[in-house]
């Protein structure tokens, strides 16, 4: 395809209802996110039945991964702390973050031929690069995250939500206007996460 030519594929629900999803991954073949203002991370499977699986008593859980022995970190938004779910279902604090910089790229995944998805909220799309423009996926709302996945790793699951801005956030969240969008990707996952 040429640089910069956009193709127009039309994504699938799997999921409606999210105050403001974020942080997808792929574990235990579901999709899990993270909804910061339902300060909730859901697990949703391919047939789109959703559970959560874990209330946080914080808000702002901006983004979650395992460590290696399967427990579950989860960042902590506002109070700038990783924390760590134990077996028990307790939470931990892993690493304190307050003293550190957040102004890295978000809501990006890389696929089997190096080439990069990310989410880009206020053009509403995600896009695929490798060295050019690959791919453009138009949306009717802002793209917040995106996570290559699924059956063969190469569905793309794209987190999408109004956005009204910073100052409208709990606007947004009330509207509960999030969903997680799915489509064929034509490269698999790689890489980490």
């Amino acid at each position: 395809m040429p640089s910069g030519q956009s193709t127009e594929t039309e994504a699938e629900v799997l999921l409606t209802g999210l105050a403001m999803g974020e942080s997808p991954r792929w574990h235990d073949d579901r999709l899990w996110l993270s909804d910061w203002r339902a300060q909730e991370i859901i697990a949703v499977g391919s047939d789109g039945n959703s559970e959560v699986v874990v209330p946080t008593s914080f808000g702002l859980p901006f983004c979650i991964d395992w460590l290696p022995d399967g427990r579950l970190l989860i960042v902590s938004g506002r109070e700038g702390l990783l924390l760590r779910r134990e077996s028990d279902g307790a939470m931990e604090t892993h690493a304190d973050l307050r003293h550190l910089s957040d102004g890295v790229p978000d809501g990006i995944c890389i696929d089997v031929d190096n080439a990069v998805w990310y989410a880009d909220v206020p053009n509403k799309r995600c896009v695929r690069e490798g060295g050019e423009v690959l791919q453009t996926i138009s949306l009717d709302r802002g793209c917040f995250a995106c996570m290559l996945g699924g059956a063969g790793n190469n569905t793309l699951f794209l987190i999408t939500n109004e956005w009204r801005g910073m100052e409208n956030i709990p606007e947004v969240a009330r509207a509960r206007t999030g969903q997680v969008l799915t489509i064929e990707a034509p490269a698999p996952h790689a890489g980490w996460p």
